[in-house]
């Protein structure tokens, strides 16, 4: 697509765009209904025949771009969000970089020129050889990519890597693969730490446990420090199994919390889960629902079924059995055999949850509310007037305030430490199909307190 027919290098598009900075300030970009009905609003009938693309581009660019362009050390920012939405989000190599550009200019104050001077050093040839060899033309692409290795550049050396290693156009050799991508690591580049990570963790053999795991720890923990997703994700998977490190709970989670922060949502929901178990974190049922809810609205099937528990039991958000049932559904008709296994059950529960409530009248509304104020004592560790709310709730047999009460007790919160108690209330939790008090009851019998 040429400049003249892309929305994001037209001056009135970037007009808008800036209007909208000054007035609403750079968050209001991170909604993407709002990012698409300014594109809609501004390319109408001019544009119609693009406008799935240039939605698409607007919700993969600017919300997840929108505070990467830091100008403080732009030149480095721009080449990643480029790359990302080029090779991750599929998206022609031009039209990722018209998307930065306006980012850059709109919030930023760059100047065009400094822009274009950028890409020009980023080479247009290496951008355009990487979509060739990601279509497999790989006679096309590994002669250039070989020849731009050879002059040190980072990423050709990370693709030459990938080809030797697995075989894609030229003779498998893993160990000129590693080669390669070792040069790219030495340099700094934290994907190829990441890469080589991941190479020493699930796929290099003959080689000493120890060696394996050291290295795998090793190459982690240095793009994690640089803030890269994938070397926090790898880095906590360490800590969580004790690869190549002691094991430390903790520093996993704050590994997961920085990529989640990023919008990772494997991060996201593995986080979500700490939350609704109460792993190392405060047991926070309203933040795993949020937490599942920002996965699930990027496509993981996790994240989807572990938020369709949250509407199906009233985990953080009111009970809703019908959005549980289209999240189960949606879930089934997608996933792979190990999500709809899954989503399976959790329909058939699902099915019997709502002929329990047939008849039964609750004033829900109320029930949440109050627990709400609950939660807002508990959380601030005033105990003695949460526990007044949640004690008639919990009688009356509302089960998210039966296993708060049972987490109080079991853990001496408010009231003595009672396992005989923590183990009854978690029981009529549990009894209405409350899954975390069901997961609670087992690490209570798992330790041999019952």
């Amino acid at each position: 697509m040429n400049q003249e027919g892309n929305v994001f290098m037209d001056q009135g598009f970037i007009d808008i765009l800036k209007k909208v900075v000054d007035k609403h300030g750079i968050e209001y970009f991170m909604d993407t209904a709002k990012c698409k009905a300014i594109v809609s609003d501004y390319t109408g009938s001019d544009y119609r025949n693009e406008r799935g693309l240039l939605l698409r581009a607007v919700e993969a660019g600017v919300s997840n771009a929108i505070f990467e362009v830091e100008k403080n050390n732009l030149e480095s920012c721009m080449k990643v969000q480029q790359r990302e939405l080029h090779e991750e989000q599929f998206m022609d190599t031009d039209i990722a970089w018209n998307i930065v550009y306006v980012i850059a200019h709109v919030l930023h104050g760059v100047d065009i020129k400094e822009i274009h001077t950028i890409k020009n050093e980023n080479g247009s040839e290496y951008d355009d050889t990487v979509s060739l060899f990601l279509d497999q033309q790989y006679e096309k692409s590994i002669p250039i990519l070989e020849l731009l290795a050879k002059e040190n550049h980072a990423g050709a050396q990370i693709y030459i890597s990938r080809a030797y290693f697995f075989g894609n156009g030229v003779t498998k050799d893993e160990a000129k693969g590693i080669e390669w991508l070792q040069k790219a690591a030495d340099q700094g580049n934290a994907g190829a730490q990441t890469e080589i990570g991941n190479l020493y963790n699930y796929f290099i053999s003959g080689i000493t446990s120890e060696e394996k795991y050291t290295k795998t720890f090793k190459y982690y923990l240095k793009a994690a420090e640089q803030g890269h997703v994938g070397g926090l994700i790898g880095l906590a998977r360490c800590y969580l199994d004790g690869i190549g490190v002691i094991k430390n709970e903790v520093k996993a989670i704050e590994c997961f919390r920085k990529a989640a922060d990023q919008g990772h949502t494997g991060a996201q929901q593995q986080l979500g889960e700490c939350y609704e178990e109460g792993k190392v974190v405060t047991q926070d049922y309203e933040k795993s629902f949020i937490l599942y809810l920002k996965a699930a609205e990027k496509g993981n099937l996790f994240a989807q079924l572990n938020l369709g528990d949250c509407y199906a039991y009233g985990k953080g958000t009111a009970k809703d059995y019908v959005k549980a049932a289209d999240l189960y559904r949606n879930v089934l008709e997608k996933g792979r055999r190990i999500h709809k296994d899954q989503a399976q059950e959790k329909l058939d529960k699902l099915k019997e949850l709502e002929k329990i409530s047939i008849g039964v009248n609750i004033e829900k509304t109320d029930y949440e509310k109050k627990y709400s104020d609950a939660l807002i004592h508990i959380k601030s560790k005033r105990y003695k007037e949460g526990l007044e709310i949640i004690f008639p709730l919990a009688e009356q047999g509302y089960s998210r305030a039966q296993g708060n009460l049972g987490f109080c007790y079991e853990n001496g919160n408010g009231v003595p430490q009672d396992y005989v108690k923590a183990v009854e209330w978690y029981r009529k939790a549990a009894d209405q199909g409350d899954p975390v008090s069901e997961f609670n009851l087992g690490k209570l019998k798992e330790n041999g307190k019952i």
